[in-house]
């Protein structure tokens, strides 16, 4: 690279892996930019839009998380409040599946993103988790009422792939990310220093 170069001579492979930091970083920021992002416990949230549950979790792992884990009823309840601020959608996609030929309906029940918490919110007047029709694996979050017996915040369980659905996508910082942006940063300081 020339010496008149923006970034200056690359001087080895620490110049190289510094690129690939930046890049990883560059990449990372322009994804982000095309979804509008809501924070809530220092984690960031976003909407997807897919009609299945498969595909919305694929779209949160490549926004670098997963569809949303729920801990506690003060989360459900912020989840709940977002939802219906920001969208008209009545359902939403939650991380909640049902791992297979676990016993039905209420057995086996986790989070795909791994998280132990054992909060659930099913809506227990309609005797959710119910498997109704027998293929019903799938966790989505009701964010309106159209019928009596949907309550906005409950939990439903429900077949893979179901029309008017979004998604909500829960990123949580690692901190090893954290600590490789600020290791980059802290080189280009130290390298415009020179």
């Amino acid at each position: 690279m020339a010496a008149d170069s923006p970034i200056g001579e690359f001087s080895g492979r620490t110049d190289l892996k510094l690129v690939y930091i930046l890049l990883a970083t560059a990449a990372f920021v322009a994804s982000s930019f095309a979804q509008t992002w809501y924070n809530y416990n220092g984690h960031q949230y976003t909407i997807v839009s897919s009609a299945s549950w498969t595909a919305a979790e694929l779209l949160a792992v490549g926004l670098g998380g997963h569809l949303v884990t729920i801990n506690d009823q003060a989360e459900n309840d912020w989840v709940l409040n977002l939802l219906t601020t920001i969208t008209n959608e009545d359902r939403s996609w939650i991380g909640l599946y049902q791992v297979f030929s676990s016993p039905e309906p209420d057995q086996g029940w986790v989070w795909v993103s791994e998280d132990p918490s054992p909060f659930r919110h099913w809506n227990y007047d309609t005797g959710e988790p119910n498997n109704s029709g027998g293929s019903e694996n799938w966790g989505e979050f009701w964010i309106r009422t159209y019928v009596s017996y949907e309550h906005p915040g409950s939990w439903n369980d429900t077949i893979e792939s179901n029309s008017s659905h979004i998604g909500l996508v829960e990123v949580v910082p690692e901190p090893a990310t954290i600590g490789t942006i600020a290791f980059g940063l802290a080189l280009i300081a130290r390298r415009r220093r020179r």
